[in-house]
């Protein structure tokens, strides 16, 4: 199949754009690109004049993402929603748990979906409500998808709060439970939020192997319950949602302690 070099080029601009914290000037980018100035102007400009990007700072004219890409990356997440939401309510009725898909925004997880058995326990967490990445199990499965440097920077713009006795003190503790996370390919939210439940959580990704948000299943603790059976529950569920994205990896971890 041809593909359209210029239309390929644009892509490829937005994408390295999203991911520079700070934006990128049309130098920084064509650097990057090894082209002329004058052909990522061109571009640049396209995707301003349709709000896909927009000017950072004036001084330097720096771009970032634009509200146009908020609004398209929404309509994806609604994709994410509909493919998971039979998962996970299939999930929900199979263990009688509550089950829950979340996304990370502005260093916060955001409540996308929740699926509850007839008579759920777990019902204290709403729709589009906000919760710390640190002292969840939903966050904690999102930062282990990134490396250690990038985590540090992501707690520094939102520095841990002490939620219970159980929650990560600091970001030493947190990058070790993290390499956990990493080895066994699901977090594990003991009692860090809320001090009577638990939680694991899962990754999901999309075609490019860029996280999407979590899966997640949460339980009143008994300290009786199987938790490295559940964790890869959960990491099959979150690995099964991934594949309808399109990816084709094999997430983190095993799905095992």
């Amino acid at each position: 199949m041809k593909i359209n070099r210029t239309a390929k080029r644009t892509i490829q601009v937005l994408d390295y754009i999203s991911l520079q914290n700070q934006g990128a000037t049309v130098a920084e980018i064509a650097t990057h690109f090894d082209i002329p100035k004058t052909s990522i102007y061109d571009i640049v400009m396209a995707l301003v004049h349709e709000e896909v990007l927009q000017v950072a700072w004036n001084e330097g004219k720096r771009y970032q993402v634009g509200i146009r890409a908020f609004e398209i990356g929404n309509r994806f997440r609604a994709d994410l929603y509909t493919i998971a939401q039979n998962a996970l309510q299939a999930l929900s009725n199979e263990l009688g748990r509550t089950t829950f898909l979340a996304a990370e925004d502005q260093g916060s997880i955001v409540y996308l979906g929740k699926y509850g058995p007839e008579n759920p326990i777990v019902s204290t967490t709403a729709l589009g409500s906000r919760k710390p990445m640190y002292c969840t199990a939903l966050g904690k499965a999102i930062l282990a998808t990134y490396p250690d440097e990038e985590v540090a920077n992501r707690i520094a713009a939102n520095p841990i709060k002490v939620q219970t006795e159980y929650t990560v003190k600091n970001i030493a503790e947190l990058t070790e439970n993290l390499h956990s996370v990493r080895r066994q390919g699901y977090a594990f939210d003991d009692r860090e939020q809320e001090v009577f439940l638990q939680c694991l959580a899962a990754p999901v990704f999309n075609h490019a192997g860029h996280v999407l948000g979590a899966v997640s299943i949460s339980f009143v603790c008994k300290g009786d319950e199987d938790i490295p059976e559940l964790g890869r529950i959960i990491w099959d569920t979150s690995l099964g949602i991934s594949q309808k994205m399109g990816y084709s990896g094999t997430g983190l971890g095993e799905g095992t302690a």
